[in-house]
């Protein structure tokens, strides 16, 4: 919905846990084409790839799915990213100038996206994450709709903090 290359493409979009704009454009920031280029070729090289063009692909297709996934569990990320660094090989959203000119956050304060009807959701516990140290914390950011949003998302109170975030 926000590039530039995809308008015209779609009359309606899903979103599942899109947070744009949320905090999390702070802890995973977007990364210049260049950083993006920079951290592949970092980790390519940790596992075992040299050289560069054709060469260097043909050694990637030929890594074992376990090999690219070392160090990139849910739990392995979750942890890197509360320690504020970077997942292994993760360069997160990649600002090109082509297809991605600026953040997802940019483009919405800007109104370059699409406006198209849009359903936006979320899958149970799908990733969990935030701040919040408290389901007081966690609604608050609801702001004055945190009373309806305890009542949607915990509505027996029940629900414990790790459940909801």
């Amino acid at each position: 919905m926000v590039s530039p290359m995809s308008r015209g493409l779609f009359q309606r979009a899903i979103l599942e846990s899109p947070c744009a704009p949320c905090e999390r454009a702070e802890v995973i920031p977007a990364s210049a084409l260049a950083k993006a280029e920079k951290i592949a070729v970092d980790w390519s090289g940790s596992v075992g790839v040299t050289g560069n063009g054709a060469a260097a692909l043909k050694q990637l297709r030929a890594l074992p799915a376990a090999k690219l996934l070392e160090g990139v569990s849910a739990k392995e990320t979750l942890a890197a990213l509360f320690a504020g660094t970077t997942p292994p090989g993760m360069s997160m959203a990649i600002i090109d100038g082509r297809f991605l000119p600026e953040t997802p956050e940019e483009a919405l304060r800007g109104g370059q996206v699409a406006m198209i009807p849009t359903m936006i959701g979320s899958n149970d516990r799908d990733l969990p994450s935030g701040s919040a140290k408290s389901k007081e914390e966690l609604f608050a950011v609801f702001g004055p709709d945190a009373e309806q949003a305890r009542k949607a998302y915990d509505p027996l109170g029940n629900q414990t903090l790790d459940e909801l975030k």
